[in-house]
């Protein structure tokens, strides 16, 4: 199994079991740079 992490630090909305908000978006986007079994990291960390 292979996993691709993003980490960011922004403002998230919680609804339930949904996550929102800039944070949620930027961390998602940069999950799509990582490597195979990797993490991306933004500067804002």
């Amino acid at each position: 199994m292979e996993f691709r992490i993003g980490i960011n630090i922004g403002d998230v909305v919680i609804d339930g079991k949904n996550l929102y908000g800039e944070g949620v978006n930027i961390a998602a986007r940069l999950e799509s740079f990582a490597q195979p079994n990797g993490l991306s990291i933004s500067k804002a960390f």
